[in-house]
């Protein structure tokens, strides 16, 4: 909003005076003041926006270098759960790939909102502490129901008799798993599948429990800009 400026009654030399010590001053500082903020939201977004093309960019090279974790996948892995499977090799890629760029992110954004003015150098310093963020943590393979795992040994049926052996609840399977235990080529578009899956709802998501990482980040950069606009007031 403009300064508004009542105008004076007094004589020229009182009303000169008021306005060098009330209406100029102040209208200056307004000035600067609004150009801070406008500043600290230009931050804020800038950064928002490079937060989700880093986090978008680390998790394409995570589900890249998750094509070379597919020659591990069996029968199991493929029909049976391909979640277990895509969950912790998906996490361990990201956890590889993420923490240092997210701190990297936190430095230069803390470097830039010291560089609008100095005194949020404290608001920065809290920012590049901000990211240990806590990170989806891997999980463990689940095991084979019981009803496989405490299956005799000599009674281990042909192949083509598998499905003989799983639960009633999974028998809706049967066709791929005859499909599967038939041919050589595993459907390794499921594991793909739950790795994006993973990524889409605990890396990058903007909403959910637990958090995900990029709302994490952005709740973060959100927070410090609301903090350094709160200082000028």
């Amino acid at each position: 909003m403009l300064p508004f400026r009542e105008k004076s009654h007094d004589s020229g030399a009182s009303s000169g005076h008021a306005l060098r010590h009330t209406g100029g001053f102040c209208g200056k500082m307004d000035w600067e003041a609004l150009a801070r903020h406008r500043a600290v939201v230009e931050w804020r977004d800038t950064y928002m926006l490079e937060a989700m093309y880093l986090l978008g960019r680390r998790c394409r090279e995570g589900l890249d270098a998750f094509e070379s974790q597919l020659s591990q996948a069996g029968v199991l892995d493929t029909i049976w759960d391909p979640d277990a499977f895509a969950t912790p090799r998906i996490d361990a890629l990201l956890l590889y790939l993420v923490p240092s760029q997210i701190a990297q992110l936190f430095d230069d954004a803390a470097a830039a909102l010291c560089g609008i003015d100095p005194q949020f150098e404290p608001i920065a310093q809290a920012l590049r502490e901000s990211a240990s963020i806590p990170f989806p943590e891997e999980v463990t393979k689940q095991t084979l129901p019981a009803v496989i795992s405490e299956m005799p040994a000599d009674a281990t049926p042909p192949a083509s008799r598998w499905i003989d052996y799983l639960p009633a609840a999974v028998r809706d399977k049967a066709a791929d798993l005859s499909r599967i235990l038939s041919d050589a080529t595993l459907p390794l578009d499921r594991p793909r599948e739950a790795a994006a899956r993973r990524i889409s709802t605990h890396w990058m998501a903007e909403t959910g429990e637990p958090r995900p990482i990029l709302a994490q980040v952005l709740t973060i950069i959100d927070d410090m800009a609301l903090e350094a606009r709160m200082t000028m007031e």
